[in-house]
Order: C-alpha cells, then structure tokens, then sequence
C-alpha cells in the first residue's frame, strides 16, 4: 500500500526523500527500505491492535466496563465496579418503550412527542430517529449489554422482544418498494431537508414528512424550525405521476425538464 502511494506521487513527477532516514525512494535502495519499512510498520499496528482487544476483553471479563460511552439511563460506578440507573433518563426509556409497544407509536413520531415535550438527550440535543432506534434495539435495557456484561433491568424481557418483534414486522413493511414511491426523492420547500415516507400508527395511512420537522431541526439558513404539515402520500405521488405524465407528453416540456436537471447536475459537479 506505502509503495503505491509512492508510486502514484513519482507518476506526478514527486520524489519522495526522507530526511530523517536518508531515503531516497528514486533509487532501488530507497524504494527496498521504505517497503520494509512499512511491513514493519504494519506488522506493529497489528501487535498494538491486538494489545487493546486483549485489555478490553481481560476488562470485561473482571467485571468492569472497558471505557467508552456508557449506554443512556445508565452510569459508570468505576470504584464500586458496578452500574447504576439514572432515574431521570430511565423513565425516558420506559416511555419510548411504552409508546411502541403498546400505543403503537411510530419512531419518528416517538422523536417528535419528546422534543415537543421539551426533553432532549444526555448532551442536550433533539431525539432523532436513530437515537430512538438505539434505545429500541440495545439489549442493555433488558439486563445483558452487547459486549456481555449484566446491567441492571430498565425494561423487562418480553417488552424488549416486542418491540423488536415489531421493528422487523415495520421492516417486512418497508421494504416493499410499491408502498414508498417517493421516499429520498422528495425535498421541503421550506428547510431543504428530504421528506420521508412513515405511519403515524401500524395500518394507518401513508404520510410524507419533512426530517428536519421531526428531528427538530432548524433550516438549512439556521432559521426556526420546520413546520410543514403531514403530506398525504397518495395525493402527493399522484400529484407527481400526473406531472411526469405530462411532461412524457409534451417535448418542450420534456426538454425543460431535462436541461434543469443537467444544469443542477452539473452545478453538484462544480
């Protein structure tokens, strides 16, 4: 790898000296020492590599937390060697997990009732949809961390598996690509952020709505927030059809079309 990086700097006409190491890659004696230079810079990377995943695992198998962020609800006790809930952020948990498994609450929805409530994340940021999705998913919450470490109970075994029993129904759900015509290629006249296709509930109708409104996020010129209103989805990509079926008929119209979307795609470019 270090000696095509090399190689590709001498097809531009670079030559590469070190000065420290008196190498001049120009010369077959250069390039030699530089090539066994970096295989033994890789081989000690590998070495530091396996060092740290060593320290981790002798960590986790003492009993204690290998560093990192800590899971949100839960606390760190270093000298005790053990965790502890932080009550504030459990019933957060205990709430999204209510919303979606017994109201049937969607996740983008869940996001949009909290920051409406005013309740933001351990560094104070608006909930978004994947920080809902991680709280959903994590197995932390039901007493067994991903790297195996036990943790205290915030949410009992079978909510935990409703919920993901849920999660893969809505997955079946949404990837069927006739029910979601429009998804990514809708943008908000308003922030600029892409609509997004959801259900407020399982069965109910399909919506396109702004995720800089859900996320709470503030325009894209650092104005308030977005506040477009839920677009029926099937009024909106019949509304599109019948525009594209037009323009399919139509060769002014066609053409306008086309020369706009070179013309932004040319504009990407630059």
């Amino acid at each position: 790898l270090l000696l095509n990086y090399l190689h590709g700097l001498e097809q531009l006409g670079i030559k590469f000296v070190s000065t420290q190491e008196g190498l001049d890659t120009s010369t077959p004696y250069g390039k030699f020492a530089m090539q066994i230079m970096g295989v033994i810079a890789e081989f000690e990377r590998g070495r530091i590599g396996e060092r740290v995943k060593d320290s981790r695992h002798y960590l986790i198998s003492q009993g204690h937390w290998p560093g990192g962020r800590t899971l949100y609800g839960y606390r760190w006790l270093a000298g005790e060697r053990r965790w502890e809930v932080i009550p504030e952020e459990a019933d957060i948990v205990r709430r999204i997990y209510d919303l979606y498994v017994n109201e049937k609450t969607g996740i983008d929805s869940i996001s949009e009732r909290l920051n409406d409530d005013g309740l933001s994340t351990r560094d104070g940021a608006p909930w978004s949809y994947s920080m809902i999705r991680k709280v959903l998913t994590h197995p932390g919450y039901k007493g067994r961390h991903k790297i195996g470490i036990t943790m205290p109970l915030i949410i009992d075994e079978n909510t935990w598996q409703l919920a993901q029993q849920k999660r893969e129904k809505a997955r079946s759900v949404l990837a069927d690509p006739k029910g979601w015509l429009l998804q990514g290629m809708c943008f908000c006249g308003q922030c600029g952020h892409v609509l997004k296709c959801m259900r407020k509930k399982p069965g109910e109708p399909r919506y396109y709505v702004c995720r800089g409104r859900v996320q709470h996020q503030v325009n894209h010129d650092g104005g308030k927030r977005c506040d477009l209103p839920y677009i029926q989805a099937e009024w909106l990509e019949r509304a599109v059809w019948l525009k594209v079926h037009y323009a399919l008929g139509n060769q002014e119209t066609l053409a306008e079309c086309v020369n706009k979307a070179m013309a932004d795609l040319e504009s990407k470019k630059s």
